[in-house]
């Protein structure tokens, strides 16, 4: 992820020189660059979206507008051609050698059935997450900071909006401004989803320090200023100490599932079970106890409660402690399922069985998320 945002930053510098000289050569580099970064996360598309609206939003605003087209256009196309190779390549490695079962979901509204309604939600979505706004008790990581640089963008874009003359000039301001708060969201609103996660928001910080750099540099007043600046500090600090405390509990979460896949472990190999032999079915989910935050998000989220309970997932996290497991099949999973209604929950004695082809973990009871993830009638 590191060297992928280095490699979209660099893109977009070379995206300028290309702009400048039109040399062939610096197209190919450019393309490449934007192909490593999206093949790593496909959220970088919207890192460097947002950069070629910061820019043509400061060309607006300085006055250098001739080109601004130009630029958009030739930025765009070096977009579009490096994001159709990344998904040619996927597409062709996903039918070679197939893909995770429970990663299938269609995030794309377009096909939802209710496209509009879908595009609706997606657009909706943009205000959430730039006005952090919670919903159904779902919140936005950092949103202190994002909300207050949100309002106070709006407030500068309507200011410089009637400070301005002419209806071109007035135009400008609202589209680029329009479209800076947007370029984040680009890629989810192209496939029309308002599943974002935090994660996938990595354009957020770009813009953000974009949008508090035009607020900052229009204030003359010393005074105002340094109050400007030790409002920004105050923003950052209260980043920085949600981001760390997001850290800290997300860390105890991880050394709990330490502890659980290292006792589980413990009691198979206690029962004397060889579990190098035959897969583990764990039916159901360890519940993940409450934090004192309700801004944890999936970075906080247990290995054991992931999707209501991940096989998958779960027999990757044990092979990370040094043991030699696999996960069952579908086929496994439904014997085991059926086999567990005669178990108790783990840890309790019973919560344990070998069957003939598979070892049995009985943790709780499944919801229907656990079906679907794990692919179980």
């Amino acid at each position: 992820m590191g060297l992928a945002s280095v490699t979209v930053a660099a893109a977009f510098y070379y995206t300028l020189k290309y702009l400048e000289k039109k040399n062939w050569k610096t197209a190919l580099i450019v393309l490449g660059l934007l192909l490593y970064s999206f093949g790593t996360y496909q959220a970088f598309i919207c890192v460097y979206i947002s950069a070629v609206a910061a820019f043509c939003l400061l060309c607006f605003l300085s006055g250098h507008r001739d080109r601004i087209k130009y630029d958009i256009i030739i930025s765009a196309v070096l977009c579009l051609i490096a994001i159709a190779s990344y998904y040619l390549i996927n597409f062709i490695i996903g039918k070679a050698i197939g893909t995770q079962g429970y990663l299938t979901e269609n995030y794309i509204g377009w096909t939802s059935g209710e496209p509009l309604k879908a595009f609706a939600l997606a657009m909706a979505n943009v205000g959430r997450v730039s006005f952090a706004i919670p919903v159904l008790d779902v919140y936005v990581n950092g949103g202190t900071a994002l909300r207050w640089v949100t309002i106070a963008f709006v407030i500068y874009a309507i200011w410089k909006f009637f400070k301005c003359n002419g209806i071109r000039e007035k135009a400008g301001i609202f589209f680029f401004s329009v479209a800076l708060c947007f370029a984040p969201f680009s890629l989810y609103l192209a496939i029309a989803t308002y599943k974002t996660q935090g994660r996938m928001m990595l354009a957020l910080p770009l813009v953000g320090a974009v949008q508090l750099y035009l607020i900052l540099r229009e204030i003359n007043k010393k005074a105002l200023l340094y109050a400007a600046m030790a409002a920004s500090g105050y923003l950052l600090f209260i980043n920085a100490r949600d981001m760390n405390l997001f850290y800290y509990y997300s860390s105890i979460v991880y050394e709990k599932d330490c502890s659980i896949a290292e006792e589980i472990m413990y009691d198979i190999e206690e029962k004397g079970i060889d579990y190098r032999e035959k897969p583990l079915a764990f039916i159901g989910m360890v519940a993940q106890e409450p934090q004192p935050t309700k801004e944890l998000g999936v970075l906080g989220g247990s290995m054991f409660a992931w999707d209501e309970g991940n096989n998958l997932r779960m027999t990757d996290f044990i092979q990370t402690r040094g043991y030699n497991v696999r996960a069952a099949d579908s086929t496994q999973l439904q014997k085991a399922l059926v086999e567990s209604a005669s178990m108790t929950v783990w840890p309790q004695e019973g919560s344990i069985k070998e069957l003939d082809d598979v070892i049995v973990v009985y943790l709780s009871q499944p919801v229907e998320e656990w079906y679907i993830t794990n692919q179980v009638q």
